[in-house]
């Protein structure tokens, strides 16, 4: 089986100035492309541990990164919380509480908008849409109620989420046959168990795009997991029924479609079917920075983790029905010769 590896840019830098300040990430790295992510000064000022500030007291912060990487579902809004500390990080440790906070938010890191009507530690939010949002809390201590506009300055933290965008996943196919039905092959040529030895003749390739999505990364800074399968005409000529996203297609006991292939930036495949039919191939794609089972349970093959983040393709088509199909011809056996009504 032949792959074309996808080459990754690594960390696209976007430099985002506030009051003349760069932020930078302290202590922590962006998984992936995905930079600016979460918080952008995890460095304490004194000697307090982050984690003390917050109440209740935070023993890590291993998932904060990943968490702040959310999919985008558009028939379940998304949602999350972020939470200010309540205490007050200062050289010095004195340790005074906040009496009151001021959000603000923004989508490119310049513009921000204070969230009326929030003060308090915990931020609330959902729906967000593909990209970057960037959200700043300040905190107040004003245990004397002082008028405001005489307190003192206020320092500001910054939190960054991203929300990845859905993937179009198209797949066309490239044949050595030269005949009006190019894609077939006969079921030796295949090789399943050694699959880069088997069959050239036809190949397939993915291409992935961001659908409504034109900001940064670009799609091909993100690594991808392909899963290829092919599903059988039957003898009605229907072809199973691989619509239930939920399942995995294949299941014995649903479509049984054929796992042809599976890998990261496994984007082109020869595919080796040995049994022959008329067949059809689609391809699902995730992205691998944040897996559909992140949080959850395992998947469940007969109920899938988020399956609104696997995106479909399907080759030469845009569903079962327009797909192209792909013939695969018996390898005869040999015949006898025997001899029958003899005159001599």
């Amino acid at each position: 089986m032949k792959t074309m590896k996808m080459i990754k840019t690594g960390l696209v830098a976007l430099l985002l100035s506030t009051s003349g300040l760069v932020f930078g990430q302290t202590g922590q790295t962006p998984p992936g492309p995905i930079n600016p992510l979460g918080p952008q000064n995890t460095g304490t000022e004194g000697t307090t541990t982050r984690g003390s500030l917050f109440d209740p007291v935070i023993a890590n912060f291993d998932n904060e990164l990943t968490n702040a990487i959310l999919f985008y579902n558009p028939d379940l809004a998304n949602s999350f919380k972020l939470k200010a500390s309540k205490i007050e990080d200062e050289a010095n440790d004195r340790g005074l509480d906040f009496t009151k906070y001021v959000w603000s938010e923004s989508t490119d890191g310049t513009n921000y908008t204070v969230i009326a009507g929030q003060e308090t530690m915990t931020l609330s939010k959902s729906d967000l849409t593909p990209g970057y949002h960037y959200y700043k809390v300040k905190g107040i201590i004003n245990p004397d109620n002082v008028d405001e506009s005489l307190l003192c300055d206020t320092q500001e933290e910054t939190f960054v989420v991203f929300v990845l965008p859905t993937l179009k996943v198209t797949t066309n196919g490239t044949s050595t046959n030269t005949t009006t039905n190019p894609y077939v092959f006969c079921e030796n040529e295949a090789n399943i168990t050694t699959p880069e030895n088997g069959q050239e003749k036809v190949t397939l390739t993915s291409s992935v795009s961001f659908d409504n999505y034109t900001g940064l990364p670009i799609v091909g800074d993100f690594e991808k997991t392909y899963r290829w399968y092919a599903i059988k005409k039957g003898t009605s000529n229907n072809y199973p029924d691989v619509s239930n996203m939920l399942k995995d297609p294949s299941l014995a006991t649903g479509a049984q479609a054929i796992l042809l292939g599976e890998g990261v930036s496994l984007n082109q495949i020869n595919p080796q079917i040995n049994t022959y039919g008329i067949y059809k191939v689609f391809v699902e794609v995730e992205y691998t920075i944040k897996g559909r089972s992140f949080g959850l349970q395992p998947d469940d093959p007969n109920n899938r983790n988020r399956p609104h983040v696997i995106y479909r393709g399907w080759f030469g088509g845009d569903d079962v029905a327009s797909a192209t199909e792909i013939t695969v011809t018996p390898a005869p056996g040999k015949p006898h010769i025997t001899i029958i009504e003899v005159t001599d």
